[in-house]
C-alpha cells in the first residue's frame, strides 16, 4: 500500500510542469519520486476510457437512436421510453444527447423545426442507409453466432 506524506508528495507551487512522456502523456512535474501523480493519472485515464457497451453491440446508443428514429421523427425524451420499450436499454441524458450530437455531426440525424420547446430529430437518408448497413451486419454475425451453437 502506498502511503501519502504531504511533505514528500507535495508538489510545490513554483514546480516547472513540463510535458512527461508516459501514462497519457500527463502535464507533471518531471519527478521520478512522486508514485501518487502515477496513480491519480492511471485514475483518470481508467473512468474517461470509453466502455464497450454492456448487452453487446445491440445496445449502442447511436444504434438504438438510429432505429428509434426509423419509425418517424421523435425528440430526446420520446426517443428515451422509445429505446427503454423497444431495446429494454435506459439511456440516460448525458449519454442521449452526447450521442444526438454524433449522430447530428455524422449528418444521420437532423433537427426538425418546431414551434414548442421539445427539438425533435429526422432519420436523413445517410442515416437510413447506414441504420440498414448496421442492421444486416448484425444479422449475419447473429445467423453464424446462432447455427454454431446448435447441438450437431
Amino acid at each position: 500500500m502506498i502511503e501519502y506524506d504531504p511533505r514528500r508528495d507535495a508538489i510545490p507551487l513554483s514546480a516547472k510542469m513540463e510535458p512527461r512522456v508516459g501514462i497519457a502523456n500527463s502535464t507533471a512535474p518531471a519527478r521520478a519520486s512522486a508514485p501518487l501523480q502515477n496513480i491519480a493519472i492511471r485514475y483518470i485515464v481508467m473512468c474517461n476510457m470509453a466502455r464497450k457497451p454492456a448487452n453487446g453491440p445491440a445496445s449502442d446508443p447511436e444504434l438504438l437512436i438510429l432505429s428509434s428514429l426509423a419509425s418517424g421523427p421523435n425528440h430526446g425524451y420520446g426517443m428515451m421510453n422509445d429505446i427503454e420499450t423497444f431495446a429494454e436499454v435506459t439511456l440516460g441524458a448525458g449519454t442521449l444527447y452526447t450521442a444526438i450530437t454524433r449522430l447530428v455531426e455524422k449528418k444521420l440525424i437532423a433537427p426538425v423545426s418546431s414551434s414548442g420547446r421539445q427539438r425533435p430529430y429526422r432519420l436523413t437518408a445517410l442515416g437510413a442507409a447506414s441504420l440498414a448497413e448496421q442492421l444486416k451486419n448484425m444479422r449475419r454475425v447473429a445467423t453464424v453466432g446462432l447455427a454454431r451453437l446448435r447441438p450437431a
